[in-house]
């Protein structure tokens, strides 16, 4: 009998270590994923960033996006707006911004999100754009 060789000693032991090894990650149960869903859904809306509410509930902020994603899907709810609020929120978004307060505490502030006050800041530029002055004579 031949002794054993350097490597097949290390496929062994990789072998051996491999097999006792536990899995990495373990699925939460679906009750758990569930009540994370409703957390990050209701902490998005209040203007949490994914960062803090992945910190919030100890999961990456990948996994977040997804439970919002999966929650939004789920419910067939998306957040939408009445004529009314979008103006009273284009509204805001512009006095806020020229009072210098940045998009993200704009988003805190009035209860939105962050592309939200974006989009709305667009569309106020876009209305000073087209709205007329007056040519002086």
């Amino acid at each position: 009998m031949t002794a054993p060789q350097p490597a097949d000693h290390l496929a062994a032991r990789v072998s051996q270590a491999l097999a006792q090894r536990a899995p990495r990650h373990l699925p939460y149960p679906a009750e758990e994923q569930t009540k994370q869903a409703r957390i990050a859904l209701r902490r998005s809306r209040g203007g949490t960033s994914l960062d803090g509410i992945s910190r919030e509930l100890g999961i990456a902020r990948k996994t977040v996006k997804k439970r919002i994603q999966n929650a939004l899907g789920r419910y067939e709810f998306a957040v939408k707006f009445t004529a009314e609020e979008v103006a009273d929120q284009l509204t805001q978004c512009a006095e806020l911004r020229q009072q210098g307060v940045g998009s993200r505490s704009i988003a805190r502030r009035l209860g939105i999100s962050r592309d939200t006050v974006l989009r709305r800041l667009r569309e106020a530029e876009r209305t000073d754009d087209q709205t007329p002055t007056a040519q002086p004579q």
